[in-house]
């Protein structure tokens, strides 16, 4: 896996978040394999390159160390994925809204999301199990979450991408 040309693949953060007195978690892992080096954001870079020096020169050893390098002048970017899991009690269309912010988070890391990438998000919650048994309810009860509290939910799961992105490049290279 290679991410902005740098040895990169799997990433994951999270981020607690309090709901009406309630602690909820929203994890987040990624499979970084996407963009130029050219467009990584600056501050991601700066951050980068007081860790592990000049980008480009670890780009140059990662393509040396790597059994395939990074092809040169290719159009195609490949692609991340990205699963966003929670507790906090959404709904289908809750989720779905969820999953859709992912691309903010990648777009923070510099990804324009290419054409040629393969990019995808989802989201699920492990609120509200359903039971499958011969016992099961024949009404199922469930919670939501108040509309009015999706922005900070978006707003975690946003710098948990975000977050997990720039992990897959830090542990490829410790």
């Amino acid at each position: 896996m290679r991410s902005f040309e740098l040895h990169a693949g799997i990433g994951s953060a999270s981020r607690k978040i309090l709901l009406n007195g309630k602690e909820y978690t929203i994890g987040v892992l990624v499979n970084a394999n996407h963009s130029r080096l050219s467009d990584l954001n600056p501050v991601i870079r700066q951050q980068l390159e007081q860790r592990f020096g000049p980008l480009e020169r670890l780009k140059e050893q990662d393509n040396l160390d790597y059994a395939h390098p990074a092809p040169r002048n290719s159009p195609r970017q490949g692609s991340i994925q990205v699963v966003i899991a929670t507790d906090i009690p959404l709904n289908n269309k809750e989720l779905e809204e969820l999953a859709k912010r992912a691309g903010l988070g990648i777009g923070n890391t510099g990804s324009a999301m290419a054409t040629t990438s393969g990019d995808f998000a989802m989201a699920f919650t492990t609120a509200n199990p359903v039971s499958m048994g011969s016992q099961a309810p024949a009404l199922l009860n469930s919670a939501e979450l108040h509309p009015d509290e999706m922005t900070s939910v978006f707003k975690a799961a946003v710098e948990a991408v975000t977050e997990a992105q720039g992990n897959a490049l830090v542990a490829s290279h410790s």
